[in-house]
């Protein structure tokens, strides 16, 4: 994981297997196990959330089994699903957050 991620946090530190942590944009815990593969990696919020989007983009993840997921962003100002981030930056209601 390139890119620090706002949504996974750390729940409890490494024990023998790895550290525990939940992300808030799938709604799930898991462990870090060392070496292993797990569900940040090729995540893509982490880098979407680090360059300019708007504020009221909300990215969520839906877990299709224990490290496939699909993104989904949501308008948090409509209330509605978009199909990609271009849909997002079209409306009128565009507020620019930039994150450098």
């Amino acid at each position: 994981m390139g890119t620090t991620c706002i949504f996974r946090i750390l729940t409890a530190p490494g024990g023998s297997v790895g550290p525990r942590y939940r992300c808030l944009a799938g709604d799930v815990e898991f462990i870090a196990t060392y070496g292993s593969s797990n569900i940040c990696d090729d995540c893509p919020i982490p880098e979407l959330m680090a360059k300019e989007h708007c504020l009221f983009l909300e990215p969520g993840k839906h877990f299709l089994n224990s490290t496939d997921s699909v993104l989904v962003l949501r308008c948090t100002k409509f209330d509605t699903i978009l199909s990609n981030q271009d849909q997002c930056q079209q409306c009128p209601s565009y507020t620019c957050h930039n994150t450098g």
